[in-house]
């Protein structure tokens, strides 16, 4: 858990910024819509790579030898497989199953309002 608030923005305001040095996964959330949130993956190391549209990646640089790949996402839960890496590289299928994402209150504790 990474706790931090950049507080609110209003136009032309500098930008501010949160260094994230410890692994896992760090929700954003916007404090006024409810339906305005993200997920960061902090990863560890710098082996990583994003999922193209079409579910395919591809990781360059990593060492030979029995490496654990890991498909996350924030509405996804986690899904691990162990490959070998040769010198000409590795395949890996992973299949995720999709979440629900949970309701969330605001930074209060509190459930949001309603603008109706």
């Amino acid at each position: 858990v990474h706790p931090f608030d950049l507080g609110s923005y209003r136009a032309g305001d500098p930008v501010r910024s949160e260094t994230l040095s410890a692994a896992g996964v760090v929700d954003l959330y916007c404090n006024l819509h409810a339906s305005m949130r993200a997920s960061i993956l902090v990863v560890p190391g710098p082996h990583y790579a994003k999922v193209g549209t079409d579910g395919s990646f591809r990781i360059g640089s990593v060492p030979t030898g029995r490496r654990e790949i890991v498909a996350w996402s924030p509405s996804t839960s986690p899904a691990t497989v162990t490959i070998e890496v040769g010198p000409d590289g590795g395949v890996a299928n992973l299949a995720v199953k999709s979440l629900p994402r949970a309701p969330h209150n605001n930074k209060a504790g509190h459930p949001y309002a309603s603008y109706e």
